[in-house]
């Protein structure tokens, strides 16, 4: 089980713009990481309201596949930060 940052209304994934302005969708391998993703974005004043959905890899690299989206695994040991 992987998680992800999903808009609570749309259901739509969260996702970042890379430097080539490509989205890319961060799979988080632990929750707690995803957990603190999402408090960093609301310390930023994220005006959306997300939720953390858990979601099998396949799943969510097969929908990234069909949404021409990128992806990246956010590790346990791994820090990110949300772009300002």
């Amino acid at each position: 089980i992987m998680y992800i940052l999903c808009d609570k209304r749309t259901k739509g994934v969260y996702a970042v713009e890379d430097e080539d302005k490509n989205k890319v969708v961060q799979i988080f391998v632990d929750k707690d990481d995803a957990v603190r993703y999402y408090g960093l974005l609301e310390a930023n004043d994220y005006k959306r309201d997300l939720m953390i959905t858990d979601i099998d890899e396949e799943s969510v690299i097969a929908n990234c596949e069909v949404h021409n989206y990128k992806y990246a695994f956010i590790e346990p040991d791994e820090l990110v930060v949300p772009p300002l």
